[in-house]
């Protein structure tokens, strides 16, 4: 299939699919899935093949795990790593998952990373406009970002090093993805920042003991 032919197939131009085909290019979610089911093949299976035909290497190579996460060695320093998806339609799948091992048996797509985190990798699809600033920094609907977890009693011995990152929260029944704007350790409270200014968007605080899981936010995928 030609570069135009996939182009037609997905409903992009010609300098998309070109774009996409660099290393560290940023597929939309809904993209990747067009691409995926007109090959024939699963997201993952996809990163895999392009990692074949970059280099014959490593059609023999094995993944290694780290975390729980699959990866394999790109080279150049880089490190494909295989995440599971939590789409906004099975967040109240992977809140119940969590502690088991059907999160393994989740979608899961690759992300390039020049450095591995301490924790599993989790991909999570942003819902709303509460990260959207207009800067680099913002994190737009429908968006994708990988976070790294961090259990929470290293979160509260280190919180300081937290602060003003973007980071994705799983409590009671909800995932968002927020700023950290403090963390008041004394009265067990956080406080998320919305980066979108406008009236709508208030900051609030959360009960730390209602967390259940906490991800770095490390990469982001419009």
């Amino acid at each position: 299939m030609t570069q135009t032919d996939l182009a037609v197939e997905i409903g992009v131009s010609l300098r998309t699919i070109q774009l996409y085909e660099r290393r560290n290019a940023n597929i939309p979610m809904k993209n990747l899935t067009k691409m995926a089911e007109v090959f024939g093949m699963s997201i993952t299976e996809m990163y895999m093949n392009e990692a074949n035909e970059t280099d014959p290497k490593y059609g023999n190579r094995k993944p290694f795990a780290h975390m729980g996460n699959p990866c394999y060695v790109m080279g150049y320093g880089k490190t494909l790593l295989m995440a599971p998806i939590i789409l906004l339609e099975e967040q109240g799948v992977f809140i119940q998952a969590l502690g088991t091992s059907t999160i393994k048996e989740m979608t899961h797509a690759g992300f390039v990373l020049e450095a591995l985190g301490e924790g599993h990798h989790v991909a999570f699809e942003v819902s709303g406009d509460a990260m959207m600033n207009g800067t680099i920094d913002a994190i737009p609907n429908k968006s994708l970002v990988l976070g790294t977890e961090v259990a929470i009693k290293t979160f509260l011995k280190k919180s300081e090093t937290y602060i003003g990152n973007p980071m994705v929260l799983v409590y009671g029944n909800r995932i968002i993805c927020r700023q950290l704007d403090e963390v008041d350790a004394i009265n067990g409270m956080l406080r998320c920042k919305n980066l979108n200014n406008s009236p709508e968007y208030q900051d609030f605080e959360i009960p730390i003991s209602e967390v259940v899981a906490l991800y770095r936010v490390v990469k982001k995928q419009y």
